[in-house]
């Protein structure tokens, strides 16, 4: 394996009962511009939008068990993205995050003419992770500028560890749905998460961030909406950042009431 930067990191310890859907696999946390874990390690991606979402309005993110509070917790870094990433099982996690997953990412990101992604390795991580080691991936803002793209962007991470380099990304897309490889986590469900995502997936690739999203993070996080009629002082609520506004909801259509000004998946 490459030689990385070794990180000190400052853990979250707390291990809070959650309500979500995957049962093991891939974990997540976001990392501070100081090295500290913001919140408990995760398997439900949505978790990682809900964070930015209270972040940003500067109110507490409650839902499913799961908590922030950016009064007290540590501030995440919105310069790059900075994302923790483990799974206890797995020895070989950061074998599959260099050889399959930043390749996959890479040629994505080289499409949407984003900064490449690039590892970091953590020390001393606890003692659940050692065999497994902690990982900090660090991307482009760009991957944090609006809930869909978070989404896209943790999911494309899971997709990776089992992508061939050989293959184009729409090529792992295909074989993933087709049961052909098998998916890291939960054959049946990633199945048809990247089925029921395919269509934003490629949306994006085509169109770009720039082009769908309003350049401005805040407004694709916002405590208050406008709707497409114009009625102002609409709350958003947590429940509908975490359920309405992944990439499975974006390619559905579901932001569109809260979102008019997001460019809506097409075909």
């Amino acid at each position: 394996m490459s030689d990385y930067v070794w990180r000190d990191v400052k853990w979250d310890n707390s291990s809070k009962s959650l309500s979500q859907v995957p049962s093991e696999g891939l974990e997540y946390a976001w990392l501070s511009n100081k090295n500290e874990q913001l919140h408990q390690f995760v398997l439900c991606k949505d978790f990682m939008q809900d964070t930015l979402f209270g972040y940003l309005n500067k109110c507490r993110v409650s839902i499913y068990g799961f908590e922030y509070d950016p009064e007290k917790d540590p501030k995440p870094a919105l310069a790059k993205s900075r994302l923790l990433l483990t799974n206890f099982k797995d020895e070989q996690f950061g074998e599959k995050l260099e050889k399959n997953c930043l390749p996959l990412l890479h040629a994505i990101e080289d499409r949407l003419k984003i900064p490449r992604s690039y590892l970091e390795r953590c020390n001393d991580p606890p003692a659940k992770y050692k065999k497994s080691g902690v990982w900090i991936l660090i991307g482009s803002r760009r991957w944090l500028k609006a809930p869909p793209m978070v989404s896209l962007y943790t999911l494309l991470i899971r997709v990776g560890m089992v992508h061939n380099p050989a293959d184009t990304p729409e090529q792992t897309f295909d074989k993933i749905i087709s049961g052909a490889t098998p998916a890291y986590y939960d054959g049946y469900r990633e199945k048809g998460a990247v089925k029921s995502a395919l269509k934003g997936i490629k949306f994006i690739m085509q169109r770009t961030d720039r082009k769908i999203f309003p350049h401005q993070m805040r407004e694709n996080y916002p405590l208050n909406y406008k709707t497409a009629e114009g009625k102002e002082g609409q709350k958003l609520s947590v429940s509908t950042m975490h359920n309405n506004c992944g990439i499975v909801a974006f390619t559905n259509g579901q932001p569109a009431p809260y979102f008019p000004k997001w460019a809506k998946v097409e075909g």
